[in-house]
């Protein structure tokens, strides 16, 4: 659940530096930015504020390089984004916070968060998502 502030992050991880900064944020009222420093994907969506929703974001780090991000069960792109980071998984994680320092800070509530070391299948985001739906009124 999220004000609708022009930038505002879900996540950082790493350091600012090309192909690396793993990032996802608010890029305004209606684009999810998900990538890399110098090297994102922006996701195109309506978004309303005062509402719950649920999303997955997905990266392999090991060749063909994708990321793929979900809202509510549902794939943003119908193919996966290939990409030619190879992110290395280093630096500290902020939740809330995007890479570096930690700007662009998040604002809203955050209702459940996870962190897996493997890419969900399409049947597991399904299951999460229908777990967790009712809770928030989905």
């Amino acid at each position: 659940k999220h004000q609708l502030i022009y930038t505002f992050a879900f996540f950082g991880h790493g350091q600012p530096g090309t192909n690396q900064g793993l990032h996802i944020w608010f890029n305004n009222p209606t684009s999810i930015r998900f990538g890399m420093y110098a090297n994102d994907t922006d996701f195109y969506l309506s978004t309303n504020t005062n509402q719950w929703y649920h999303y997955v974001f997905t990266y392999q780090n090991s060749s063909p390089w994708t990321k793929q991000a979900f809202r509510n069960g549902v794939a943003l792109s119908p193919t996966l984004i290939q990409t030619q980071a190879q992110y290395t998984g280093l630096g500290p994680l902020r939740i809330g916070g995007i890479y570096g320092s930690g700007s662009s800070l998040g604002y809203g509530q955050f209702g459940h968060v996870k962190v897996y070391n493997k890419v969900l299948t399409q049947t597991e985001i399904t299951q999460n998502f229908n777990e967790l739906r009712g809770r928030y009124g989905v």
